[in-house]
């Protein structure tokens, strides 16, 4: 019993961290799901589309095998922890569509609120990130990845 409530607890919290929302989704930031950003990208053609995770990881080069799990097409990375390096790379960019996407979405989601707080207007983050990219069949990615 003690073993089922523990497990409960765990997967409600690892739920909560993947799926949930948190407190700045929909009001800093536009958060959606991996499977509405086809449609977001064909809606904002014009978006920067941005993998903030480390170069390692976004090259599948990390010395940390389980982290090497691919990339979106038409990502440009620039990686959460240095933003303050790239920030005059997009400073023009404050009122475009900028989508951000890393491996849980919980990076996309600091970088989000950075972006916010330093005024870009129009912020998009994909909740789950690779990790559920990975998840699903080889069909869906497809569609996903053209």
């Amino acid at each position: 019993m003690r073993h089922h409530l523990i497990l409960s607890f765990f997967f409600c919290f690892v739920s909560q961290a993947v799926f949930g929302q948190y407190k700045f989704d929909n009001k800093l930031y536009r958060t959606i799901y991996l499977q509405d950003l086809p449609t977001e990208l064909k809606k904002t053609p014009n978006a920067l589309f941005l993998d903030v995770r480390t170069p390692g990881e976004f090259c599948d080069t990390s010395q940390f095998a389980g982290v090497n799990i691919g990339r979106l097409k038409g990502t440009k990375n620039i990686n959460y922890r240095e933003l303050n390096k790239h920030i005059n790379e997009i400073s023009d960019d404050k009122n475009k569509p900028i989508i951000l996407v890393c491996s849980h979405s919980q990076r996309s989601r600091r970088m989000a609120k950075i972006l916010a707080d330093s005024g870009f207007t129009n912020i998009v983050n994909v909740n789950g990130g690779m990790t559920i990219f990975n998840e699903m069949s080889i069909s869906e990615r497809g569609k996903l990845n053209d």
